[in-house]
């Protein structure tokens, strides 16, 4: 089985950092200078000398003795973000300025928070997939963040809080022929075993057995068939009930199916597991930090394929929960897929909150860019905590509001259920994000109930605070925030 493999920063501890030839000098745009950099004369003197530089800017000197390095990296500590952002320019003046290694200020010196954001912002930014290659890839890397041995357990932190961030962009980036459901069952097995959670993974016949009908159609055009992975949490054994199911879609490629994707963007469709990849990110978050939270992470597992066994537009599909579903067109699978995914965690944990997360619409990403993903709540407290946690991850939610009046969206005279929404006066309606929405609402049986429609936010096309163009992960954090708020609420 192939591992997926990515690299970032090493951070290495150090009792003293005066034989590190590199150090690095933060220059506020007050003129402050914020370093413990030792052993170089007048350093107040050499970094003053300097006009102030914009935050992100950094410049590169030698300190009075010639024999240290020094990067003076302009910060705005004003600013909500600031130690976030300057972790990540930090990162990228290691790389133009062919800074092998660096150490970081002392938690003494800038405090706890500054300190892990910072730590945060250049380990999300210096990750990289590796696929494997003959030949070395171009340009520097560098290669490691030097800590004082007293911040050990401070920067083990927050290296565990990136390790499942970028592990999470590494499933999202990597190609379909290798991740694919077979391998991706297998390795999110080995990764949560390892963390003491329990791990079922369903395979076709088991998943014909429980009724799956919607997830293995989708399946039935692919290679590999379908999988339903469930990773269970339990941070308090003392209760016997669950609090929530996290569902996430998992097509580890997408062609569309018969009604086929564009050539243009087909060769994108491997990211379409990243609402998968999220709830796994914000479980193993959970379990590393041994939350107190009893929370199962839910993926089915498909690819959608185009062969003479795809299902077809027009065909009627018996879900898991029993309600007769209408194809309306083979492109909107990823609603189908949950659905039994949700059916199934549903009725066998009977849990408190139910939340899916799924590359779903690219309607929801041309509305709210690459900034925010759009969610639907059946539970307003739910929303407000969710929208809560949004921000104090980074990761943005904005709600989309629905309406029992709306239910005629998905209406079918033929099925309980269409997979596609009325098209309405302009003919758009058909792959309109509330459509998704109130699809799956129909899955939710007695559960509280959030879908977040992460098709905008999967993928980074510029650089951002949290990281670099690329899979973003995007879910992760948040989700595993909002477990954090529901700990101080439910009874525990």
């Amino acid at each position: 089985m192939t591992q997926t493999r990515w690299q970032t920063l090493r951070v290495d501890p150090v009792a003293s950092s005066d034989h590190v030839l590199a150090g690095l000098v933060l220059l506020t745009g007050s003129g402050e200078i914020i370093s413990d950099v030792a052993n170089v004369d007048d350093l107040a003197a050499i970094v003053g000398s300097l006009a102030p530089i914009e935050p992100g800017r950094a410049i590169e000197l030698f300190g009075a003795d010639q024999k240290r390095r020094l990067l003076v990296l302009g910060v705005d500590t004003g600013t909500k973000d600031c130690w976030l952002l300057a972790g990540g320019h930090l990162f990228d003046a290691m790389v133009a300025h062919r800074f092998e290694e660096i150490s970081l200020p002392a938690v003494s010196l800038i405090g706890i928070d500054a300190f892990h954001a910072m730590l945060k912002g250049a380990l999300l930014h210096g990750f990289q997939l590796e696929n494997g290659r003959k030949t070395a890839r171009r340009g520097f890397r560098p290669q490691r963040l030097i800590v004082q041995e007293a911040d050990r357990a401070s920067a083990d932190v927050i290296s565990t809080i990136v390790e499942a961030v970028n592990r999470s962009r590494a499933w999202v980036e990597s190609p379909s022929n290798l991740l694919n459901p077979v391998t991706w069952a297998a390795e999110s097995q080995t990764v949560f075993e390892a963390l003491g959670c329990k791990v079922s993974v369903l395979g076709p016949a088991e998943l014909e057995a429980a009724g799956a009908g919607a997830l293995l159609a989708v399946a039935r055009g692919g290679e590999f068939g379908a999988r339903l992975v469930s990773v269970e949490w339990c941070g308090d054994p003392g209760r016997s009930s669950w609090d929530a199911i996290l569902v996430g879609k998992g097509l580890t490629f997408d062609a569309g199916g018969l009604n086929v994707k564009s050539a243009s963007e087909m060769h994108k469709m491997r990211s379409d597991m990243g609402g998968g990849a999220a709830v796994f990110g914000a479980l193993e978050l959970a379990a590393k930090r041994a939350s107190r939270v009893n929370v199962v992470a839910i993926v089915p597992m498909s690819e959608n394929q185009i062969d003479a066994l795809s299902y077809r537009p027009g065909d009627i599909l018996t879900s898991m929960s029993g309600l007769t579903i209408e194809v309306g067109n083979t492109d909107a699978e990823g609603r189908l897929v949950l659905a039994d995914a949700m059916t199934w965690g549903i009725r066998k944990y009977r849990p408190t909150w139910t939340i899916d997360v799924a590359t779903l619409t690219g309607m929801a990403g041309a509305i709210l860019s690459e900034e925010y993903a759009a969610f639907y709540a059946s539970d307003d407290q739910l929303a407000e905590d969710l929208v809560r946690a949004g921000r104090a991850s980074g990761e943005w939610l904005w709600r989309f509001p629905y309406h029992s009046s709306q239910e005629y969206v998905v209406e079918s005279e033929v099925a309980d259920v269409s997979n596609v929404g009325v098209p309405g006066y302009l003919g758009m309606g058909w792959g309109s994000p509330l459509a998704g929405a109130l699809f799956l609402e129909k899955f939710r049986e007695h559960t509280k109930w959030a879908h977040l429609d992460i098709e905008g936010v999967v993928w980074a096309t510029r650089r951002r605070s949290l990281g670099g163009k690329g899979g973003t992960g995007f879910g992760a954090l948040l989700l595993d925030q909002w477990l954090q708020i529901i700990e101080t609420d439910i009874d525990l």
